[in-house]
């Protein structure tokens, strides 16, 4: 067999499902047979965002089993259990992409799953745990999260307690559900905003201090509480509000903000970084809808090396878990409804899982 079927981005708004050739990998790819995959905001992004001059497949989360290796591959075989990160709509690599029976993803961004979790759920934890990760160690060099055999270190004092403090706005997104789990693994006191509905999943998550987004008293509840003291924060959500709370409560000493989508603190004391989570792929990237090119950086490429070991090995522990994933039919020729409710505002505490391959789990 050397073709498979593939939702390819064909214009603004418009995806078909098509038949392409089945990847063949590159000497540091694997190939993925994939069986479920799950739903993020930028695939909607690109999807209605972007003219698409050629087709692309779309898609940036997949779980399956593998299917071939690379020459330079080690540490992985045919037949292993995985789930894998990916920059679909890539114009400048029309073949990258989630989306599809069968996928090449570069090994470095490869994790192995337990054999007791379902790709429906493994599906649902690529972007966030890269996302965050990349977020919290890289960006921000916060410890990172203890193993069995490591202690947490708590090598930064802001509260009277000895511990980091971390204020992470959104802590009911996906990636904040996860930012919440791998800052309590690195022994952060967690401050969090989230919606009412959110309010069991980040105190599953381990958040220490809830707050509300909808409460008039936030802001002051808020400062109140971390004094004006946060040396760091993530902002998932990432709007004027959000990072007007975010800068109120780093005004005393000032510190960095991490924005996933654009939102700036004007305090000269604040350093604002925007993520760019593709710059972890080592391939060069294009956001046609924004106009934004990811190079390729070879020091966040061996920081994802690194950090994709640990990963598997938290997974593997169960000590981070997968977010809430709503299986929904149709395959393939389902993802366009499903993007279509996440655009309208329709999805909320849950992940869209869609499986592409009914593998024996």
């Amino acid at each position: 067999m050397t073709s498979q079927l593939a939702l390819l981005h064909r214009g603004c708004g418009v995806a078909t499902v098509s038949e392409c050739a089945i990847p063949v990998p590159a000497n540091d790819e694997v190939v993925v047979k994939v069986a479920a995959v799950c739903l993020n905001p930028i695939d909607w992004k690109i999807l209605y965002g972007a003219k698409s001059s050629a087709p692309t497949i779309l898609g940036c989360d997949l779980a399956g089993t593998v299917a071939s290796i690379g020459d330079e591959v080690t540490a992985i075989e045919v037949g292993d259990r995985v789930i894998g990160f990916i920059a679909g709509g890539n114009p400048l690599r029309p073949n990258d992409g989630a989306f599809a029976q069968y996928v090449a993803v570069p090994a470095h961004v490869v994790i192995h799953i337990p054999q007791d979790m379902s790709f429906e759920s493994g599906a649902t934890l690529p972007t966030p745990v890269f996302v965050s990760g990349f977020s919290l160690y890289r960006k921000l060099s916060v410890p990172y999260p203890s193993l069995p055999s490591e202690a947490v270190s708590t090598s930064t004092t802001d509260s009277e307690s000895g511990r980091q403090s971390i204020l992470i706005y959104g802590g009911g997104t996906s990636n904040g559900a996860m930012q919440i789990q791998l800052a309590k693994l690195s022994g952060l006191i967690v401050y969090t905003v989230c919606s009412r509905a959110s309010y069991e999943l980040v105190k599953q998550c381990g958040a220490d201090c809830i707050f509300y987004h909808d409460e008039p008293s936030t802001l002051q509840d808020l400062r109140i509480a971390t004094h004006g003291k946060i040396r760091i924060a993530v902002d998932c959500i990432a709007t004027e509000q959000s990072a007007a709370i975010c800068a109120s409560n780093m005004e005393t000493y000032g510190g960095e903000y991490i924005s996933f989508t654009g939102a700036r603190i004007r305090d000269p004391r604040i350093t604002t970084v925007n993520i760019f989570g593709f710059t972890m792929l080592n391939r060069e990237f294009f956001f046609e809808a924004r106009g934004l090119r990811a190079n390729v950086n070879v020091a966040d490429v061996t920081f994802t090396t690194n950090f994709a070991r640990r990963a598997e090995r938290l997974i593997a522990l169960n000590a981070i878990k997968p977010s809430a994933a709503e299986v929904r039919p149709g395959g393939l020729d389902g993802i366009i409804s499903g993007l279509e409710d996440m655009k309208a505002g329709r999805v909320r505490g849950k992940r869209l899982v869609y499986i592409i391959d009914p593998i024996d789990q």
